[in-house]
This record gives C-alpha cells, structure tokens and sequence, in this order.
C-alpha cells in the first residue's frame, strides 16, 4: 500500500494486467527470473516488496529532513535580512556583545548602551500582535519589537527583532517569552559580518534546493 500511495505523490502511472493470461505469463516470466518455484515465488515477491517499502521510507524520511532544513535556512536568512535592514533604523544602536559603546554610539547613555540586547527569530503571523504585548508587558516598556512578515510554502510568518535593555534580568525573561512561541529564535552574528552571512545563508540554500530536487526528480 505504501509503494502504491508513494507512486500517486509522484504521479507514476502502474500499469494493470491486460487480462488473467497476461497476469499468469508475467507470473511465469518472473519465476523463471528469479528461479523460484510457483508456491516460493509469492513470498520473495513479498519479501522484495517489504525492501522496497523501507527504501521508500528511509527516501521519504531524507527528502522530509532536507526540505526541513532549507526552511530553517529561509527562516534564518529573512531573520538576518531583517536585521541587516533594520540597522538603519535603530541610529546605530548594536547589541552589548557586538561592542555598542560610547565612543561607537556617542549620545547614548553609557547603562543603556553596556546592557542593550537584540533577540531574533520568526514566529506564525497570527501570533504577532500577543508576542508585542507579552514582550511589553514583561519588560514594562523597554522592549522595542519589530516584525517583517513573509510568506513560507503558503504559511503567512515573520522575522522579529526584539531591542532591549537586559538590565535586572530581563534577557532571560525575553528568550522564554520567545522561546514559548511555536517557532525559530537564531543567535544573532558579528553585525559587522551581516552582509557575509547572507551570502553564505544564500549558497547553503541553493545547493539544498538542488538536492532536494535531484531527491524527487
């Protein structure tokens, strides 16, 4: 039933016996091939079948891992586009990892500056506007979240970047909020090294998709 399920998916047309006697010269045919006698033949025809069946799986299981990972790839590149396009619009204001200081973001307070965090991943669409308000709600108002919504094999997503300041606790608070959510939250890079990333994002995806699609070829 397996092999007969997997060849619809694919849309590879099986072929029925004309007739009875078609039936019984493929059935002799086959015997002689495989050199066994009429009352063995059905049960290593049935034996070759079970081999097919785990071959169809362990295939199916590989294609279902491949095509997870390049949307875990597409996730992490929107997730860093968004980021990249973002720095822009945040006066030039960096995570406390990536070296925002005083003398990189003259103006800012020197607290502010030394506990600032950027957190970042994607979550459903629908679940946008709840994520904001627990975030807001959990960091009393320091906690600036940005959304960039995009579509994945018809599900409606975005990339979120949240800005605050982990002052008295609140990054650990942060990631649980994030982490609650079903979806993907990605360690953010170097900022310096955004552009490089997603070069790199872009080649892993493409040579994905090219195996995916010699998979199912």
């Amino acid at each position: 039933m397996l092999l007969l399920n997997t060849c619809r998916d694919h849309h590879i047309k099986i072929n029925k016996p004309e007739n009875v006697q078609v039936f019984s010269r493929n059935i002799s045919s086959i015997e002689s091939e495989k050199k066994k006698s009429h009352d063995l033949l059905f049960d290593a025809i049935e034996t070759e079948v079970r081999d097919c069946e785990s071959f169809v799986v362990t295939q199916r299981e590989t294609i279902d891992e491949i095509k997870s990972n390049i949307q875990k790839l597409d996730d992490y590149y929107e997730v860093i586009n968004f980021i990249s396009t973002m720095t822009n619009n945040l006066q030039g204001a960096r995570p406390a990892q990536a070296g925002g200081n005083d003398s990189e973001n003259p103006g800012h307070d020197h607290h502010m500056s030394s506990t600032l965090q950027f957190i970042a991943g994607t979550v459903k669409q629908d679940e946008m506007e709840r994520m904001k308000k627990m975030l807001f709600r959990i960091t009393r108002g320091k906690a600036l979240t940005h959304f960039k919504p995009y579509v994945q094999d018809g599900v409606e997503k975005v990339a979120y970047l949240v800005v605050f300041s982990a002052a008295g606790g609140n990054k650990e608070r942060v990631q649980k909020i994030c982490d609650s959510f079903m979806g993907q939250r990605f360690e953010i890079p170097d900022m310096n090294s955004l552009d490089e990333v997603i070069l790199e994002i872009n080649g892993k995806i493409k040579k994905s998709r090219a195996l995916y699609d010699t998979s199912v070829g």
